[in-house]
């Protein structure tokens, strides 16, 4: 898998600016919403690194320069939906998705607030760009593709010994998540 982390300072960059141009009426700080489709220590790990990035930025609760609504859907599609719809009635700045659920999600229920993505696929490997290919132009973040797939099983047979002829491998797969699908596809 390529090294997304290159693109965090330009992503950090990019929210500072476009959250210091918008304002809560209520408190006068800009409010952020982060939707997450369920618990998982990588996606913890997403949003920890998110939440660092604009820190790093000059954004954090803790400094009160920025508003941040937090939700998780606990694996629940319909609460998913409600989550998304609920950022999109308070008028979130910016809404933060993670993983794949979410930003589908997202994408489907607003075209005005920017959403930044987080653990998911390309914007093609979701089936979200239009005729031109274009993604929506809402949508930013960090996509994966799938070439971490073929390092991964080059790497495998060097780090573990088959135990007979063959060795065998494992492979979990969620037919609701777009690049388990490519994945398994591709394998």
């Amino acid at each position: 898998m390529k090294n997304r982390k290159n693109h965090l300072p330009l992503a950090a960059l990019f929210l500072a600016a476009m959250l210091f141009s918008c304002n809560n009426q209520k408190t006068g700080l800009p409010t952020v919403g982060f939707v997450d489709a369920f618990e998982d220590s990588t996606i913890e790990q997403a949003r920890d690194g998110f939440l660092a990035a604009l820190k790093e930025s000059g954004f954090s609760e803790e400094d009160q320069t920025i508003n941040l609504v937090y939700r998780n859907a606990q694996g629940d599609i319909p609460t998913l939906t409600q989550i998304v719809r609920y950022m999109v009635s308070q008028e979130v700045r910016l809404l933060a998705t993670s993983p794949s659920l979410s930003t589908i999600a997202a994408i489907q229920n607003t075209r005005e607030i920017p959403i930044f993505m987080m653990v998911s696929p390309t914007p093609e490997q979701m089936e979200v760009v239009d005729a031109q290919g274009n993604a929506p132009p809402n949508l930013f973040g960090v996509a994966e593709g799938l070439d971490y797939i073929d390092t991964s099983f080059s790497i495998i047979p060097k780090l573990v010994a088959p135990k007979g002829e063959r060795l065998r491998v494992g492979l979990l797969f969620n037919q609701s998540e777009p690049q388990s699908v490519d994945a398994y596809e591709r394998l």
